[in-house]
């Protein structure tokens, strides 16, 4: 499918880059029913379950990434509350060291 120059691309370290391997594993090639041996399915079986291993870590991978993005925007909410708070407050302080400044002067 692809010519050589196409599947050797090479980048400025001299290592193949991504597009080019994955070009390399993207053909796929039909295997005619009389070639499905023993050794083939093995490998059929062997690569079945590295996929399903593969998809269930991304799966548990993209789970705690939620989770961890939930909990975050939690404590988010949490520290602007306060945030809040501590503004107020300081406010109010100030507001009271003004009234004291003041009748001290006078």
């Amino acid at each position: 499918k692809y010519s050589q120059d196409e599947v050797s691309t090479t980048n400025s370290n001299g290592k193949q880059s991504k597009k080019s391997r994955k070009a390399q594993h993207q053909s796929k090639q039909f295997v005619p029913d009389e070639l499905k041996d023993e050794k083939y399915w093995a490998r059929r079986r062997k690569n079945n379950l590295a996929a399903k291993r593969s998809r269930d870590a991304r799966r548990m991978k993209e789970n705690q990434i939620a989770l961890r993005a939930d909990f975050l925007e939690r404590e988010s909410d949490l520290l602007k509350k306060q945030l809040e708070d501590l503004k107020r407050e300081n406010q109010k302080l100030k507001m009271k060291l003004i009234q004291y400044e003041s009748s001290i002067k006078q």
